[in-house]
């Protein structure tokens, strides 16, 4: 744990494959553009969304509300996040590329209820989240 960062051990995860781990308010989503055939989420309670806000802004002041930010900074977590791990799998894989983060369609949640689930629930020192992949 570096200042301003948030720890995240694999104590604190467990998997829930097969299902939609907790679909919290504040969810993002990115489709896997075209040889990843699926959808990335992330779910975050308003708590560690909060403490997300916080370290991305570094003690900058806002000009707008945080709740006005905050799916927009979820959204490029997310982002950065997969553009991280695509430098690990993407040892000549071709076609491997992601989308641009949006907010969660909640119908279409439900829709990918139905297929191929890989997900996690995680716990921070500053509250929840959930990370699933869906797809055929």
């Amino acid at each position: 744990r570096v200042n301003g960062s948030i720890a995240i051990s694999e104590n604190n995860c467990k998997c829930v494959d097969g299902k939609l781990p907790q679909i919290f308010k504040t969810t993002t989503v990115i489709k896997g553009l075209p040889a990843f055939n699926g959808y990335m989420f992330l779910s975050v309670d308003d708590t560690l969304s909060d403490k997300i806000i916080d370290v991305f802004l570094d003690g900058c002041e806002l000009d707008c509300d945080k709740d006005e930010m905050r799916n927009d900074i979820i959204g490029e977590l997310l982002n950065t996040v997969l553009g991280n791990a695509l430098v690990k799998i993407d040892n000549g894989i071709d076609g491997v590329s992601f989308g641009t983060p949006h907010i969660a369609d909640f119908n279409a949640i439900d829709y990918l209820n139905n297929k191929n689930v890989f997900g996690a629930m995680c716990s921070t020192d500053y509250g929840n989240f959930s990370v699933a992949y869906c797809g055929d």
